[in-house]
């Protein structure tokens, strides 16, 4: 386990933080490279528990970042490729 919080973890944070301004949690959530889905499910979800809501637009670039790192990890593992073992053809010749 790290000693310190790494920047990552500290932006991730800010944007979590539901009394920080709204310009800093937009702008730290742009600067995570690669944001943790678990953390723009919690952003794009709406529960009955939570007390202030999730502004609208930050709720939006969640939004987008999450289709943004649901598409590049479709591509990197290859679940968005047609698999070359299949035949294209209903007779089965390659």
């Amino acid at each position: 386990m790290a000693r310190y919080m790494t920047p990552r973890m500290a932006r991730a944070k800010i944007v979590e933080d539901s009394s920080a301004p709204l310009k800093i949690r937009i702008a730290a959530l742009r600067e995570i490279h690669r944001p943790p889905l678990a953390m723009l499910r919690r952003l794009i979800v709406d529960s009955k528990t939570r007390a202030v809501p999730v502004p609208p637009r930050l709720k939006a670039l969640a939004l987008m970042r999450y289709v943004q790192e649901v598409e590049k990890r479709k591509i990197r593992t290859g679940n968005g490729r047609k698999s070359s073992k299949v035949p294209d053809n209903a007779l089965g010749i390659v």
